[in-house]
């Protein structure tokens, strides 16, 4: 259990997190998105990575309610390939919908409103301690996570990218870029789905804002 970011991830609905290789910033993201969904049940998690309690990404019809966790985030949302994008991440609270990204390199500033550090990094600790910062408060405060261990085995600790990485990043990329690209490697039918999914996206954002 997270203390001391939730109800900031509330607030921004995004959330950064960075360290060093190994230093918990998968099994910090995938706590949050746990913790996210125990609190509300209309929330669905969809994820690059194989997490045992994600939905299947292609069972989505739109982009309400959902928590994606992005693992390695810099291959979607490099800060130098996002600089000049333009980002619907103003939304997200609109939608109900969090990003969770975890990457040892920067992603774009506007995803770094939120930022979490783990200190301290020993794996044997009962409770894992992280620096969060944000950009409404530049002085940064102490969150944890009390008992890691229990996070263990909801995703595994080494996994192979598979084909579901190119329709990941085509969801991500279109998600963002509203549709101006959709990476050359999907089939068609995934990128109907995309296109649908997005489309769907865009008429609830525009019903509710």
């Amino acid at each position: 259990m997270w203390l001391g970011l939730l109800s900031r991830v509330r607030l921004y609905r995004t959330c950064f997190l960075t360290g060093a290789f190994g230093s918990g910033k998968t099994l910090g993201a995938v706590a949050l998105a746990w913790q996210l969904l125990a609190e509300d049940s209309r929330l669905r998690v969809v994820s690059n990575i194989p997490v045992s309690f994600a939905t299947d990404l292609l069972s989505l019809d739109t982009l309400t309610d959902v928590v994606i966790v992005l693992d390695e985030g810099r291959r979607y949302l490099d800060a130098r390939r996002w600089e000049k994008r333009d980002f619907n991440i103003d939304y997200l609270r609109h939608l109900n919908c969090y990003l969770i990204v975890s990457a040892a390199f920067d992603v774009d500033k506007r995803l770094r409103r939120l930022q979490v550090e783990r200190i301290f990094p020993l794996s044997s600790l009962p409770v894992w301690f992280y620096r969060v910062k944000s950009d409404s408060d530049p002085s940064p405060r102490l969150g944890a996570l009390l008992g890691p261990k229990a996070f263990f085995g909801l995703y595994p600790r080494r996994f192979a990218m598979t084909e579901r990485e190119d329709l990941f990043f085509g969801l991500i990329d279109a998600f963002f870029e509203r549709l101006v690209y959709t990476p050359p490697k999907l089939t068609q039918e995934q990128e109907r789905w995309v296109e649908l999914l997005v489309t769907r996206t865009v008429d609830r954002v525009r019903s509710v804002a």
